[in-house]
This record gives C-alpha cells, structure tokens and sequence, in this order.
C-alpha cells in the first residue's frame, strides 16, 4: 500500500476503507429469549434501536453480535478452528523433542536435495542449449 492509498484510507477510516463493518437489515432477524425460543424481530424496529426487555437484560448488552461477521458464528468454523489448533499443537509437540542439531540435519537434506534437482535442470539447460546450438550451425551450412 503506497503513501496516497494510506492517506486515502486513513481520512475514509480504517474500518470503512477495509470493508470491516456494514448495515444489517433487521427483518430476517429473531430474538431468542432465555429459554432458547425465538420471535422475530417486528418490522418497525432496526436493529440498533430494538431493545426488549428479556429477563431484565437489555439486547443493547448484546450489540457486539451484530458487528460480527455471520460465518464467525457457525459451528463449522469454530470446528475447523479446534482442528487447526489442535494440529498446531501436535506440531509443536514434535519440534519440541527435537534438537537444534535435528532440525539443522532436516533443512540441510531438503537443501540438498533441491542443490540436486537445480543441478540437474541446469544439465538439462545445457544439453538443450548445445542441441540448439548445432541444430541451427548445421542448418546455416546447408
């Protein structure tokens, strides 16, 4: 991001230059009361301005739910979530009961084997360039 796209963005805001924040239309959305039942919100109040009273608490405690992005409530990614952590954490397990001079040995043999393949492409190029290189002398001769 250069210079003028920072200004840009800094006058604009931050959060509206990022896309991070939006208006939510309320008629698709439901109240849930502390026994878990839903009611849907009635179409004259927005969502920023309902506020019925459920068991003496007020939805305004709750008005940070409506700035978050909707796909960061399903369960699926907070599954997919445990699972990268949980796989995070095995491989820290792993690079824990190693040494310094275990995982020195590792990246030199992938260093090693990448030297052997670059070498051998650099053959190649080689044999390619000589093959061209006679090919286009023997066809200036005839």
């Amino acid at each position: 991001m250069g210079a003028k796209e920072l200004e840009k963005a800094e006058q604009q805001g931050l959060l509206e230059f990022f896309k991070l924040v939006a208006k939510l239309n309320s008629s698709n959305m439901m109240y849930f009361d502390g026994d878990g039942e839903t009611e849907p919100a009635s179409e004259d109040e927005d969502a920023e301005d309902a506020e019925p009273d459920v068991n003496g608490d007020s939805l305004a405690d709750y008005d940070y739910l409506l700035g978050m992005l909707i796909w960061s409530l399903t369960k699926e990614k907070i599954a997919k979530l445990d699972q990268q952590a949980g796989d995070k954490e095995k491989e820290l397990l792993v690079l824990l009961e190693k040494t310094p001079i275990d995982l020195w040995n590792v990246d030199l043999d992938v260093f090693l084997k990448e030297w052997e393949v670059c070498g051998l492409l650099f053959l190649l190029l080689l044999f390619l360039f000589y093959f061209i290189q006679n090919a286009l002398s023997l066809k200036r001769k005839r």
